[in-house]
């Protein structure tokens, strides 16, 4: 169950990271078209 926890955790961690990366290149983007 350890294993499982852990896997979990590191893939809604990666996860939201992304999400994280890309939200900010897109508001990062339209500053600059704005």
């Amino acid at each position: 169950p350890t294993i499982a926890a852990l896997a979990t955790i590191l893939i809604v961690f990666s996860t939201s990271l992304l999400l994280a990366l890309e939200w900010l290149r897109g508001r990062q983007a339209r500053r600059a078209v704005a």
